[in-house]
């Protein structure tokens, strides 16, 4: 009985192998867009190159783009290093952030909030509101409109109308965000 066992255990072994060779072969299965997330092959794409700078100092590329909602995008136009994200962020008047946190713990202010998103890394993207002046503008970057999107690497961002704006970073997995009036979210 001991052999048969030793048989047993071997064919059970070798069958997890192959398993795993298989589910390896055929890939992880693409993650699932969150309810409300726009498909982004329904915009049209715009060359990057008419969205890329550079900085004053050093070798740094990004991906600058300014939406027609007073909204400015940014995200790395390099290769990131292996476990990092393309550092997407996003700056402006945003709609749908009443359940945002304030990024400085206090209440709001008289003056004017602000929303921000900011990459996290493998935890994804964050919305947080700030504090600041009215009338600021965000301009940093070439106009994206309504019904374009841009892509470099593991980043695609598009622009919709109603104020919608949509990103995913697959960089470190299945992360983005959607700004609505409706309500914003990032995952």
């Amino acid at each position: 009985m001991n052999g048969s066992i030793r048989r047993l255990t071997h064919a059970l072994a070798v069958a997890a192998a192959a398993g795993g060779l298989l589910i390896a072969a055929h890939g992880a299965p693409a993650g699932a867009q969150p309810a409300g997330f726009p498909n982004l092959d329904d915009f049209t794409a715009v060359p990057v190159d008419d969205y890329i700078t550079t900085g004053p100092k050093g070798p740094g590329r990004w991906v600058n783009f300014t939406t027609p909602y007073n909204i400015a995008c940014q995200f790395d136009a390099t290769e990131p290093p292996p476990g990092s994200s393309q550092a997407l962020m996003c700056d402006g008047d945003m709609p749908g952030m009443a359940n945002a946190p304030l990024s400085s713990g206090a209440p709001v202010p008289d003056g004017c909030v602000i929303g921000t998103v900011r990459s996290q890394g493998a935890a994804g993207l964050r919305l947080n509101r700030e504090s600041t002046t009215c009338g600021r503008q965000f301009s940093n970057g070439a106009f994206l409109g309504v019904g374009q999107k841009v892509s470099y690497g593991n980043v695609t961002c598009a622009v919709g109308a109603d104020q919608l704006v949509a990103c995913q970073d697959t960089s470190l997995g299945h992360h983005g965000f959607v700004l609505r009036p409706s309500g914003s979210s990032a995952f």
